[in-house]
């Protein structure tokens, strides 16, 4: 939670803020030990951007994981190390939400994490079948191989679900008629 408050230093400046806490207690007490006198605090509410609110449509869609996979697969099969790799795709993206993802994932990787776990960080993004199989990927020392298969995968089950939505349209389309009718 964000909180919004109003304090006061040691030297009677007043300061003003925003700051991440889990609770409103945590956020007084980080204050405190910064040694600022709290004069007010209170929740800061914030109106959640189109990409949160509307996940279905301006999220990071099954598509979008596709193609970053394979791209990723054909930088890390070309020699280019994985973030500048990341950092390339970062730079391509057109998606406001695949560009978060990305930047949250380099920055997970600058930190020291390897990248099965920073991508398990993003369960929304990542399905859980994807995030194993990058995780035995960088195991055995082939992920590129990973990435290329995944991306084949989920390119097969997309198509697959794709015909079987068009083959379920002409039934619905003809049960509403008669529910219509």
């Amino acid at each position: 939670m964000e909180f919004k408050y109003v304090a006061q230093s040691t030297s009677g400046d007043e300061v003003r803020g925003v700051m991440e806490a889990d609770s409103l207690e945590r956020a007084e007490e980080l204050l405190w030990r910064s040694n600022l006198t709290v004069i007010s605090i209170k929740r800061h509410l914030k109106m959640p951007s189109l990409s949160q609110a509307l996940p279905s449509l301006f999220g990071v869609k099954r598509n979008d994981i596709i193609n970053f996979s394979r791209d990723l697969a054909t930088m890390l099969n070309a020699g280019l190390p994985m973030l500048r790799s990341l950092d390339i795709l970062y730079r391509q993206a057109k998606k406001t939400a695949v560009k978060n993802v990305l930047r949250a994932i380099i920055q997970d990787l600058e930190q020291g994490s390897t990248f099965s776990e920073a991508c398990t960080k993003h369960p929304e993004v990542f399905p859980t079948l994807f995030i194993r199989l990058i995780r035995v990927g960088e195991e055995v020392g082939s992920l590129a191989s990973v990435l290329e298969q995944l991306s084949t995968h989920m390119s097969k089950e997309q198509a697959t679900a794709g015909k079987v939505k068009g083959s379920l349209a002409y039934p619905l389309f003809v049960l509403c008629l008669a529910f219509g009718a």
